[in-house]
């Protein structure tokens, strides 16, 4: 199970929530509603609750909200997780206070809300809420395994001193470093090449075996253990929580060091391994570089071809646009300068308006002038708005050639090296020599080996053999 909690001001907008959602027609989302410490139904709830939250004008974020959810394989009967709710509320120390329970069934996942007021109704003090994640996770924990359910990995607690689900990461400084030399930092290096066998070897001689292999090696610094290439070192709790010392002595029996002389400066193994691993990079880089070069001369032929048919359409929108022209004024040549004058200067939503209600302002129209207009001239005026759609047409096809280029294809990825994609290939091979297809396919990353053998074109049975491993199957 797990469990999640917000803080908040108000009662009854989160108990709206919880009984209508968030548009107010999800009533049928809720399976059962209770209440704690209240004699009156749900709907009236929040009132009572701020009242008693008011006496304590101290408290400015009353409302307590905690949720807790089941594995989707799980369910439990409205009683039981009833008594779930009920028995982490008393953990915490809020078995006095006022409180509203929602199961809802709208999820793959069994789940409970509980509107909890911190201010205890009888001695108006508020409740602390301090460590209440730990305390959570301690009352979860219990009950799963009471009742049987599986145990979840929290952050903040854990049954019988088992490991919590946190992982170390390496330091800012470190990250920081290993983005300006595009190296690995080294205490991700030796998660990834030992932890497997930190976890896995059965004597202490068999471990320091195994980390000689890869050019490491455990010593002893005060209360704990480093793994170090004779260069660098991290703690040995780094690489995995079960790997410190206290751990490994309860499995491995009392520390005993390595028999073996560890060479000064880093280890040969791990120039290779680093070595390795910039030469995938590199290859990497090329061959996004090298997509984005193809994708790039791609898009520019499709360009090109757009362009050549925008002209096109250029063309014959401005051949019809005279055509029209020429039904409406006598002198189209003079009109579409005016027209194209009026745009210029006030814009093409008032040319447009003008060629459509008041083409004379751009010329002199077909057909006589007078008190009395000839058939010719109503024809023409009443072709000027037929004239601005054709305009409309040409303004718009102008916008299309003078907007950027559509951004299909991500930016071009330059290639910071000059070594050619052939001595990165020879270089490679060169190195897996010594390295061996196994310690890579530890030390590199998922993405990184499978562009080393895709580059290198290893067949899947020769790198089973290499692997020395049953065909097809997984490293």
């Amino acid at each position: 199970m797990i469990g999640k909690v917000t803080r908040g001001r108000g009662f009854k907008g989160l108990l709206t929530y919880l009984l209508q959602g968030q548009d107010g027609q999800q009533q049928d989302r809720v399976a059962w509603v209770a209440t704690r410490n209240l004699v009156v139904d749900p709907e009236f709830a929040p009132s009572v609750m701020h009242s008693t939250a008011a006496e304590n004008p101290r408290v400015e974020k009353p409302v307590y909200h905690l949720s807790i959810s089941l594995d989707p394989q799980e369910r439990l009967e409205p009683e039981v997780l009833r008594g779930v709710a009920e028995r982490t509320l008393r953990d915490l120390g809020l078995e006095h206070h006022q409180a509203v329970l929602v199961a809802h069934e709208d999820t793959e996942h069994q789940h409970v809300h509980v509107m909890v007021n911190r201010v205890d109704p009888t001695s108006r003090k508020a409740w602390r809420a301090g460590h209440d994640y730990a305390r959570i996770e301690k009352s979860l924990r219990l009950q799963e395994r009471e009742l049987g359910l599986r145990q979840v990995r929290g952050r903040h607690f854990s049954l019988d001193g088992g490991d919590r689900h946190r992982e170390a990461r390496a330091s800012s400084g470190s990250r920081r470093l290993a983005e300006r030399t595009r190296k690995q930092p080294f205490g991700e290096h030796v998660r990834a090449v030992a932890r497997r066998d930190m976890l896995e070897a059965r004597t202490w001689g068999e471990l320091h075996d195994r980390l000689g292999e890869v050019g490491l090696r455990l010593e002893k610094r005060g209360r704990g253990l480093v793994v170090t290439d004779g260069g660098e070192r991290v703690k040995a709790s780094f690489v995995d929580r079960k790997a410190s010392l206290a751990s490994l002595e309860r499995r491995l029996a009392t520390y005993e060091p390595s028999r073996r002389n560890f060479p000064a400066g880093k280890s040969e193994r791990w120039r290779q391994i680093q070595a390795l691993r910039t030469v995938v990079d590199d290859l990497a880089r090329r061959t996004e570089a090298k997509r984005s070069r193809r994708a790039e001369r791609f898009h520019q032929q499709s360009s090109q071809r757009s362009q050549e048919r925008l002209e096109g359409r250029i063309r014959a929108a401005s051949a019809a646009f005279d055509q029209r022209l020429e039904e409406v004024y006598r002198d189209p040549r003079k009109a579409r300068q005016a027209f194209e004058k009026a745009v210029r200067r006030h814009g093409e939503r008032r040319a447009l308006g003008q060629l459509a209600r008041d083409p004379e302002k751009l010329g002199k129209l077909r057909g006589r002038g007078g008190p009395f207009a000839s058939t010719e001239r109503w024809a023409a005026i009443e072709a000027g708005p037929h004239a601005a759609s054709a305009a409309r047409s040409v303004l718009s096809a102008r916008a299309l050639r003078k907007a950027p280029l559509s951004q299909k294809v991500a930016r071009r990825v330059r290639d910071a090296g000059r070594t050619s994609a052939r001595q990165l290939k020879r270089t490679a091979a060169k190195l897996l020599k010594h390295v061996g297809w196994t310690l890579a396919a530890r030390a590199l990353t998922a993405p990184q080996y499978q562009l080393l053998k895709l580059t290198l074109r290893v067949g899947s049975r020769a790198l089973d053999v290499a692997l020395d491993r049953q065909p097809g199957g997984r490293r």
